[in-house]
């Protein structure tokens, strides 16, 4: 079987200067074919600067832009937040993490995800137990909307873009069931 997976690369510099913040965002991402670049795929590039300060929103539930960058200069935990926001329903299951980050061990992966909810980047939601087949999924991760908002405000994992990558991804059966399964909170 061959699985299909994003790997996206980002560089994030955030400047101290007199007038604040400045930050500026390169991304890379590249189609891998069982740990190997795909033939014929052109990696994909973008790069942004912003002008704009990185400042908290009015609504940011405490959460320190600077403290929730700065966590995503590890390029694991970026790729968690890209898993998270190219998901169809933006709330992939453990399961679903390991399958688009197939280079990143279990325990590894747990350890970035509890380091990204301390920081208030993501939460975890349950749906109930009841009626789920062994092996179902039950926990979710999302962003926290203080998370999107601070997205949002500097142009960083925009929804459109990283879904158009995860549509072009190869999945198992086994995927495709998990994806399906109805998220807390409403998200089908």
């Amino acid at each position: 079987m061959i699985i299909l997976g994003i790997i996206h690369h980002r560089h994030l510099t955030v400047h101290t200067t007199g007038s604040g913040i400045r930050k500026h965002v390169v991304y890379h991402f590249e189609f891998h074919r069982n740990g190997f670049p795909t033939e014929g795929q052109t990696p994909y590039t973008m790069s942004r600067p912003d002008a704009a300060p990185v400042t908290p929103a009015e609504h940011s539930d405490g959460l320190d832009p600077i403290a929730a960058l700065s966590v995503l200069d590890d390029t694991t935990r970026a790729n968690i937040i890209g898993t998270i926001v190219g998901h169809p329903k933006s709330a992939p299951s453990k399961k679903e993490l390991e399958y688009y980050n197939p280079s990143i061990a279990a325990s590894t992966l747990t350890d970035h995800v509890i380091r990204l909810e301390e920081v208030g980047l993501v939460e975890s939601i349950e749906r109930d137990r009841d009626g789920l087949k062994r092996g179902q999924p039950y926990r979710f991760f999302q962003l926290t909307a203080a998370a999107r908002e601070l997205f949002d405000r500097n142009n960083l994992f925009e929804p459109d873009a990283y879904r158009e990558l995860f549509a072009e991804v190869e999945k198992t059966d086994e995927i495709k069931a998990a994806e399906a399964i109805e998220r807390p909170n409403g998200r089908n």
